[in-house]
């Protein structure tokens, strides 16, 4: 099912496939005929230069699956994952259901660093979102993923962490 997208989240997703296409199409052009590094360099720099932050280009995109499975287990929902900026302190999603009743959620695009685990700095940041969402008085808390290893993880050896909260996988 497919959601309507608000004025905000239709514009940053135009931006996002403009990027990406410029990506591609710079890609598929010529690329450097020699071994030397300075055109190597200057080449991998104009790509850097067009995909600008892709994190937030596929953060922007997780949250708009997790809004799409927000509206298809609360039904309605009028809000816009475009109003806050990818990366912004807080909570990642924070809504209320038309009844008046709390959602908030935190989405993660994290691949574990480890085979069956999470890198150093990747627990720290998932024990502070699970903390946050612990902490914030609501009647709905999700922890979405789009790894489906990820998911693993914290099903297997982070399920009591969890409590309380629905971890939800994307685009599964």
């Amino acid at each position: 099912m497919d959601i309507p997208l608000t004025p905000g989240e239709k514009a940053r997703f135009r931006e996002t496939i403009t990027r990406l296409n410029e990506i591609r199409q710079f890609v598929c052009g010529k690329t450097p005929a020699n071994d030397e590094v300075r055109t190597w360099f200057a080449y991998l720099s104009v790509i850097k230069e067009l995909q600008g932050n892709a994190h937030n280009d596929l953060s922007f995109l997780a949250c708009l699956l997790a809004k799409r499975h927000l509206v298809e287990h609360h039904g309605p929902l009028t809000f816009d994952v475009s109003a806050k900026a990818q990366g912004a302190p807080g909570l990642d999603l924070d809504l209320r259901t038309p009844d008046g009743r709390r959602i908030i959620g935190e989405v993660k695009t994290v691949e574990p660093y480890q085979a069956s685990d999470f890198g150093a700095q990747q627990k720290s940041a998932f024990r502070g979102d699970i903390d946050k969402l612990h902490r914030t008085v609501a009647d709905f808390k999700y922890l979405f993923v789009t790894s489906k290893r990820a998911h693993e993880v914290l099903a297997q050896r982070y399920v009591g962490a969890l409590r309380g909260i629905d971890l939800v996988l994307l685009n599964a």
